[in-house]
């Protein structure tokens, strides 16, 4: 059920019921003073609402999502019923008779003339208006402590940059080197994490950080590769040697002095033999 906008209109006027005064004496001219003024009735308490009745709103029109305000006019009885209600500016779409049906089961107090109850004539303005939709606000989600990780994936022993490896954190986070071999998780929550570099040509590892609340946490780390693919050729240089050679004749061993034409005496006697 909608909830409406209800406006009491401004007690626009009153007439007072002739009833009020049925059973009011005669009084002839003879009995008053020739000089007294008439006495007018004076409204001394307006009717107060007390008891008020939703009205239904019009179905069509709340579908076609319309909006309306009906004008009434009724009776206050002097025991604060509704009565003679009429309708003096109508809304159409079935907002008159749902307004209508509402107003005949108000409830007032009773106006007062000259301190009296009695019965007035007021107007009554009743507004429809299409209840706001209510969003309900997402529900605050507690605010976890958390920093900044980044690192960067070397192969050890050639120190360049492993791209296109997988790293993974504890908490379930997941990402991939970049060209640079580079890596990032903007939000990881405070604490030790965890931290898993997979890759079919480099050994698997694991790593423990530990994060703090409000800062960034950088590492670098050296994969070791699991197979090498490429053929290494080791070139190294022949050993320089010099060899002497040194050749004597015979005709020479036999003036060689002392040697009395010996050739083991004459090598002897060589230097260095």
């Amino acid at each position: 059920m909608n909830r409406f906008v209800l406006l009491l209109s401004a007690l626009v006027a009153c007439w007072i019921s002739e009833d009020a005064f049925a059973d009011a004496p005669d009084v002839t001219p003879s009995e008053t003073a020739k000089d007294a003024a008439p006495t007018t009735p004076t409204l001394t308490k307006p009717p107060a609402l007390t008891s008020f009745v939703e009205a239904t709103y019009p179905a069509e029109a709340e579908a076609a999502k319309l909006e309306g305000s009906v004008v009434l006019a009724l009776t206050v009885t002097a025991s604060g019923e509704a009565k003679d209600v009429e309708v003096i500016q109508a809304a159409g779409h079935g907002f008159d008779e749902a307004a209508l049906a509402a107003v005949r089961q108000f409830k007032f107090t009773p106006a007062e003339v000259d301190n009296e109850p009695a019965p007035v004539r007021i107007q009554y303005k009743y507004d429809f208006t299409l209840k706001a939709e209510e969003v309900t606000p997402p529900i605050a989600q507690e605010e976890v402590p958390s920093g900044r990780l980044v690192g960067r994936l070397v192969i050890r022993g050639f120190r360049k940059p492993l791209a296109g490896v997988e790293v993974s954190l504890s908490t379930g986070a997941k990402t991939y080197s970049d060209g640079d071999g580079r890596f990032e998780f903007p939000e990881v929550p405070a604490g030790k994490v965890i931290i898993k570099v997979s890759d079919a040509d480099h050994e698997d590892f694991e790593s423990e950080e530990d994060v703090l609340q409000g800062q960034e946490t950088d590492v670098t780390y050296y994969v070791e590769r699991e197979t090498f693919d490429d053929a290494v050729v080791v070139v190294g240089k022949r050993i320089k040697k010099d060899v002497v050679r040194r050749t004597v004749q015979i005709a020479e061993i036999r003036l060689i002095p002392g040697t009395n034409g010996d050739a083991l005496g004459v090598i002897q006697n060589l230097p260095g033999a």
